[in-house]
């Protein structure tokens, strides 16, 4: 490790700060050198990573067997912890904030662990609680946030906490809860994802307080779950509403409605998302009790891959005075997007299986009474045959494209369709960073839009031009790359 010292402590701390925190502590472990670099240099331990697959004592697993008292009282649970370990790590980050990330298993994990792990960060000399700006934790023991909290209790610096379920069992979200009590304290909490979790349970009368959460995805499978949280979130932005399925909370029933005052404070979030729409009666839920806001800037239905849009024409055609319209659906994926935007910017999207584009009758849209101004089209190119009648206001028109062949959509002659046609934005959205596509196809686009008129712009995203680039002389005045 003589070569070591050629090298400034600066460039080493820059090649170790992409590792994971395993590797981290591995290079401490090389020589005294980089030992001494590793430990003098803050910026390595502000992103450190938690794990415990410690059992509970009570763990009834293939591993543990039957729970027998007598035989617990002397048996040591079965796991492994880095415990310790991020805890010496986290006075070496200085007064720099730190990113915690925590994975724990397996269902039937060891709470006391979790909780003490929390109260020792709380109780460092290091003041890490008071610089802890980020959280994630990805489970397979649904009741680890709320013990790791609860010994957590203040984190008066965190903006931003995500739960991930990775779990090995079904959850019941009316057997999990995020919070134990309300002793928890996040003034600065901006992100919350509380993935396969209720707010609250029911039974539990203690409210929690996120005055500056902006952004909340969580399921909400009751009025007075709704009240909590708009009660704790005054600020809140952007809410994402999880429906459970009947394997995760057996007591919803999406047949209630929330009344005058509830909509009301509820009209006050600017951006609603329900995601897990799955049949005919929580899509009405969905609607009557997120989507009859008319004047939200953003309403998101998501149905699941099977299930089949009924009523949510009823929503989009409540749109007056469109002005764009978008229909792709991403690489190899079996969700397509239909959105729609007005001239005062209000937004609604339907997320839906291909399988039932029909139900939506997308034409009837672009061509509708409500779309007499639309300047701007969103396709993916095999949703070009859409185009079928004159709109004479469209000005912008973006292609999502996979391969060149997409491009073929348009062979036939569009130019009578789309007289104001002024740009033309061609993005590549397959595997490849670059798609070759040749000049004389893009050529062939031109003609069939604009016909001998040259187009004023044409931009590329993801996009690389080849072959004898005469074919596009007079077809466009302006190329963007």
């Amino acid at each position: 490790m003589l070569d070591s010292h050629i090298l400034p402590p600066e460039i080493w701390c820059m090649v170790w700060q992409d590792m994971s925190f395993d590797d981290r502590v591995s290079a401490t472990h090389v020589s005294r050198y980089w030992r001494h670099v590793a430990r003098s240099c803050p910026r390595l331990w502000t992103h450190l990573q938690f794990y415990s697959t410690v059992h509970h004592v009570e763990c009834e697993c293939a591993i543990c067997g039957p729970y027998e008292l007598d035989t617990r009282a002397i048996w040591k649970q079965p796991g492994k912890t880095n415990y310790q370990l991020v805890l010496n790590a986290l006075p070496l980050s200085g007064s720099l904030p730190v990113h915690l990330d925590v994975h724990v298993s397996p269902f039937y994990s060891d709470h006391g662990l979790l909780e003490d792990f929390g109260m020792d960060i709380q109780n460092s000399d290091s003041g890490a609680a008071d610089r802890l700006a980020s959280l994630q934790v990805v489970f397979d023991d649904p009741d680890t946030l709320m013990w790791l909290l609860s010994g957590l209790g203040s984190l008066p610096s965190l903006t931003s906490l995500i739960t991930r379920a990775v779990t090995s069992e079904a959850i019941r979200f009316s057997h999990v809860r995020a919070w134990r009590n309300n002793a928890i304290h996040l003034p600065s909490l901006r992100t919350l994802v509380l993935d396969n979790m209720r707010w609250q349970c029911p039974d539990r009368q203690w409210p929690i307080h996120l005055p500056s959460l902006e952004y909340l995805t969580c399921p909400l499978t009751d009025p007075d779950e709704v009240v909590r949280v708009l009660d704790a979130c005054p600020a809140l932005k952007t809410l994402l509403i999880v429906v459970p399925s009947e394997d995760q909370d057996e007591h919803f029933e999406p047949d209630w409605m929330l009344d005058g005052p509830t909509l009301a404070r509820l009209a006050r979030i600017p951006s609603v998302h329900v995601i897990g729409v799955s049949d005919f009666e929580t899509e009405k839920w969905a609607i009557r009790n997120f989507g009859s806001i008319p004047d939200r800037p953003d309403f998101v239905l998501h149905y699941l891959p099977n299930a089949v849009p009924l009523h949510s024409n009823r929503l989009l055609a409540e749109m007056r005075d469109i002005t764009a319209f978008s229909l792709t659906r991403a690489y190899n994926s079996s969700v397509t997007v239909l959105a729609i935007q007005n001239s005062q910017g209000i937004r609604r999207r339907i997320l839906f299986g291909p399988a039932h584009l029909g139900n939506l009758c997308p034409t009837r849209i672009i061509f509708g009474p409500n779309s007499t101004q639309l300047t701007t089209l969103h396709l993916s190119a095999p949703f070009a045959f859409l185009i079928t009648d004159r709109l004479p206001h469209l000005t912008s028109l973006v292609v999502e494209i996979v391969a060149e062949t997409d491009l073929a959509a348009f062979k036939v002659p569009m130019n009578t369709l789309v007289p104001a046609l002024q740009s033309l934005c061609i993005v590549n959205i397959g595997p490849t960073y670059r798609l070759g596509v040749r000049a004389e196809v893009l050529a062939a686009v031109l003609v069939s839009l604009c016909g001998v008129v040259a187009l004023k712009e044409v931009t590329l995203k993801g996009v690389a031009l080849y072959g004898d680039m005469r074919f596009l002389q007079g077809r466009v005045q302006r190329m963007i790359f």
